[in-house]
């Protein structure tokens, strides 16, 4: 089955509806860029965008920009400001 999208119009001589199929799934983009690190600089805890913070509701494969701003450090508290990227 193809992915398609219709669209309604009216015009003056009555009512049509345009249908565009497309017969290839659109491409996904997978990043090339590899995962990042990122440690607390209170406690030590390291946040690996690999694995995520399933505990805290994170999925593995989570970017460090996509971490909500109020997530905090499940070990000590600290926010995500108190956080490096590392090398």
């Amino acid at each position: 089955m193809g992915y398609g999208s219709f669209q309604n119009c009216v015009r003056s001589d009555g009512f049509c509806i345009r249908i565009t199929i497309l017969t290839e799934k659109p491409e996904t983009k997978m990043s090339s860029i590899p995962y990042a690190s990122y440690i607390c600089l209170l406690c030590g805890h390291i946040y690996h965008e690999a694995e995520g913070a399933p505990d805290d509701g994170i999925p593995p494969g989570t970017r460090w920009e996509d971490v909500p701003p109020n997530w905090t450090c499940p070990e000590c508290g600290a926010r995500k400001e108190d956080f490096e990227k590392m090398d």
